[in-house]
This record gives structure tokens, sequence and C-alpha cells, in this order.
């Protein structure tokens, strides 16, 4: 959701999930923000350096998306008075 002035609630670039090591294929914990800005992180597992390549920019397209998404929810819930 957002606060009063339009910016959401929340922190998307905070939001954590699995990333496979090309090399060993070990699951390794990386974050949006990480990902988005080309973070290298270091394999769990091979200790390989790992760099997450979005080239085509598709992180922050779907994290503009999602923002989209919950404040367009929200406008509806206010609509209905919720």
């Amino acid at each position: 959701m957002t606060n009063g002035s339009g910016e959401l609630m929340f922190d998307l670039d905070l939001i954590e999930f699995e990333f496979p090591c090309p090399m060993c294929d070990f699951s390794n914990p990386i974050t949006f923000k990480e990902t988005r800005l080309g973070a290298s992180i270091i394999c769990r597992g091979c200790k390989n350096t790992i760099m997450p390549d979005d080239a085509l920019g598709e992180l922050e397209k779907a994290r503009r998306k999602i923002a989209e998404s919950l404040r367009e929810f929200e406008e509806g819930m206010r609509r209905l008075g919720a």
C-alpha cells in the first residue's frame, strides 16, 4: 500500500528470493535490489562469484508494474469504502 505521498509503504528492494548458481545450481539468497543493481554475490556452495545480469531492465519493469498494481488495488479499496 502507499503512504500519503503516494509512495509504497514497504520497500520492494528488500524482497529476498533464491537465485541458483549457474556453476553448481546451489540456491543462494539475493535481494531484489542486489539483482537490480547488478551486485555480485558469492555462491554459498562452490564459492564462485555470481554476477546477476538484468541487461534488459526486466526487474525494474517488474518493480514498476507491482507498484502500479498496488496503487490501483488501494484506489479500488478506497472507492469501495474499505
